[in-house]
């Protein structure tokens, strides 16, 4: 059995440095054209949707570029990325497909908005100019009067803008992973991503203020002045210019919004969905006597001790051991050889993923038992090799066969290993991964070092845990014990709800921004407006006009 054991060396964390030295030799496999088939199981399910394949900088070690150019080259719609940067990158391979950039969306109506608010001054500021042209001032002048003023407004605002930016971006540092291995969410600060912002922000005051400024040149002075007020509120196209600003901010928030929703409706299906196992009361445990010096029949004591120790405490209702647990980032897999199916010259042995336990895990863990049945202590070292498959590698690897009592092994010359068992799904590895190949093999035919004990309790993991500890240390005092954690709480970590719960987190932050920015901007450009036309609605009232049909209007 070959570890894909995802555990971080920390030597600054004694319990977790100690037990990467007893991992076995490991290695990950990185597929391009996996990948392209897992695309189009996906567009299978997608029907006639659009698919948007959302690219992460380093891809898994592969490069974004390389998993993007699979990607497109298996038609998909679009890309999302996180940052320009990525963005960028894919443009300049040839990436043609849209790309989606859900923070310059942000942007976009940020600019929309500050684009909105000026034009909406610069009206009311036609008078002015026009008083200064025909005072005699150049429009050179007035060009460059019109542009220091914008840009000291958005150099200030820029700068206010990447500070607070800056800051809010090292809270990210703060977010806790509900996980026992020390990740931490880092973001380093990159210029790249900040120059690209406030040079949106410089152009969009240029353009903003350019706009305005040639329209004044193109007046008349005279009309201007002699008006007054009656065409303060600008002409048609400056209207309806003002209009598409304002009815594209609220697109973007409501696109924003709505981008959202699926992420939290997302995050409620996962919630939801059927684990295949009963996460409540249960309470994980990690060690490695290998840690302290004992050698193979001393850890087989050990645990021995242990489960009869621990299944004797009160409040226990049962009690097993594990390699790893559900969701907990110890993760086992192996080449699986079917008895009578021939491998092609260009075909490799399938990669799944497997779990030494012992008797009692599928009771503690309640995960139903399909057919067949469990281990037992008879299942030692000396009875013929056994294991317990899942229902989806009997239906992948025995389609429309009887899988019970079908052989496999572990290597080309290893024993044959019976399937006596097969049991429901189980989202192991990912919270969202329901249909992966799964087998079991008993703990006393596949011995490993490091060991998860896995206890479920009519009492709270929190307040068993100390009790468990103690007892370990009864036997053993000077054994490190880690992933102390209830089962619910790995539920919450990096392979659980986090991603989907900080995906909601960040796209509702991103769409309530997107929101509170078009309805500033359109607060700020109909009260600005209004005010324009205080001269207009005042005689339309002189003269009969209602308030119904003023506000109407």
């Amino acid at each position: 059995m070959h570890n894909l054991a995802n555990l971080i060396h920390n030597p600054s964390v004694p319990e977790i440095a100690s037990t990467t030295k007893l991992l076995r030799p490991t290695w990950a496999e990185i597929s391009l054209s996996k990948l392209r088939r897992n695309y189009e199981r996906v567009r299978k399910l997608a029907g006639t949707r659009r698919v948007m394949g959302v690219v992460k900088a380093d891809a898994y070690g592969h490069g974004a570029v390389p998993v993007a150019k699979a990607l497109a080259a298996a038609c998909v719609d679009w890309f999302g990325v996180a940052t320009v940067e990525e963005a960028l990158e894919l443009r300049a391979a040839g990436v043609e497909q849209p790309i989606l950039l859900l923070g310059g969306l942000v942007l976009l109506v940020a600019c929309f908005n500050v684009a909105s608010m000026l034009i909406a001054r610069a009206l009311g500021r036609q008078r002015e100019m026009a008083l200064r042209v025909s005072l005699g001032a150049s429009r050179s002048r007035l060009l460059r009067q019109t542009l220091a003023e914008t840009l000291v407004l958005a150099l200030l605002g820029g700068t206010g803008g990447l500070v607070l930016g800056y800051w809010l971006v090292g809270l990210l540092g703060l977010i806790h992973v509900g996980n026992s291995i020390p990740l931490e969410l880092s973001v380093q600060f990159d210029w790249r991503v900040y120059t690209f912002a406030f040079g949106a922000c410089l152009i969009t005051a240029v353009v903003v203020a350019l706009a305005p400024a040639f329209r004044a040149f193109r007046a008349n002075p005279n009309e201007e002045l002699r008006e007054g007020g009656a065409r303060l509120s600008g002409g048609v196209r400056t209207q309806r210019l003002r209009r598409a600003l304002v009815v594209t901010q609220l697109a973007g928030s409501l696109f924003l919004l709505v981008m959202a929703g699926l992420f939290v409706r997302g995050l409620g299906k996962a919630e939801n969905a059927n684990l295949g196992f009963d996460p409540h009361g249960v309470l994980d445990l990690s060690m490695n006597p290998s840690d302290v010096g004992y050698n193979e029949a001393q850890t087989k004591e050990f645990y021995k001790r242990l489960l009869d120790h621990v299944r004797a405490m009160p409040g226990v209702q049962s009690a097993t051991l594990a390699m790893g647990a559900p969701l907990s980032g110890f993760v086992g897999a192996s080449s699986v050889y079917v008895q009578g199916q021939v491998l092609g010259p260009n075909e490799h042995a399938p990669q799944v993923i497997t779990e030494p336990i012992t008797p009692g895990y599928f009771p503690t863990l309640r995960i139903p038992l399909l057919r067949g049945r469990t281990f037992t202590d008879a299942d030692d070292e000396k009875a013929p090799p056994v294991a317990m498959i899942n229902q989806a590698m009997a239906s992948q690897l025995w389609p429309g066969q009887d899988a019970l009592g079908q052989q496999f092994r572990t290597s080309e010359k290893g024993p044959w290993i019976r399937v006596v068992g097969i049991a429901g799904n189980v989202n192991y590895v990912f919270i969202a991964d329901h249909d992966r190949p799964f087998f079991y093999r008993p703990m006393a035919q596949d011995p490993v070092g490091l060991r998860t004990l896995q206890i479920r309790s009519a009492i709270a993991p929190e307040a068993l845990a100390p009790a468990v500890t103690r007892e370990i240390h009864s036997l053993e005092p000077r054994l490190p014990v880690f992933g102390v954690q209830s089962l619910e709480e790995a539920m919450e970590g990096p392979n659980g709800f986090m991603l989907f719960r900080l995906g909601a987190s960040v796209a509702g932050s991103l769409g309530l921004l997107g929101l509170v920015l078009a309805v500033v901007g359109l607060y700020g450009v109909i009260a600005y407006t209004v005010n324009l036309r205080r001269h207009e609605i005042a005689i339309r009232m002189a003269i009969g006009a209602s308030e119904r049909n003023v506000f109407a209007d």
